[in-house]
């Protein structure tokens, strides 16, 4: 997220910014406080996240992605992404 924040404060202003955000939405490294996990977030921009497996952190994932005009979706191992 903070990655993201910092490539998409140097992206056009009159455009709109998309983030797709896929992961378990664990972190495990760096930060892993979830409210400051959420102020890295980039204002600018709709975050959609994707919760990958079955031990998802689904509280998170959804208020990131509802507080970014977004929407949550959640993959299990066997499922089809066709």
């Amino acid at each position: 997220l903070e990655a993201t924040k910092s490539m998409l404060d140097n992206a056009k202003q009159n455009a709109e910014n998309v983030v797709i955000f896929m992961t378990d939405g664990e972190a495990t490294v760096g930060e892993t406080d979830k409210n400051k996990l959420l102020s890295f977030a980039p204002e600018n921009s709709r975050i959609f996240t994707v919760g990958i497996g079955y031990d998802v952190n689904t509280q998170f994932l959804d208020k990131l992605a509802k507080s970014h005009h977004g929407l949550s979706e959640y993959v299990e191992p066997e499922d089809n992404v066709d």
